[in-house]
């Protein structure tokens, strides 16, 4: 699903999967809008073909 929409008057698009477990924020685009980060430790993402992308 797309989402376009504002965060601190900040146009964003948000691409959105209702079926995942995770949602994740590009550090550069919290910084923009303002957001607050929680530095997490490294772990393996793996999408819908099973290939990693961490």
């Amino acid at each position: 699903m797309k989402i376009v929409g504002k965060i601190n008057n900040k146009r964003v698009v948000v691409l959105l999967d209702t079926r995942a477990t995770h949602n994740f924020l590009n550090s550069k685009l919290a910084h923009l809008v303002e957001g607050k980060t929680n530095p997490q430790a490294s772990f393996n993402v793996m999408i819908g073909n099973r290939s990693k992308l961490f």
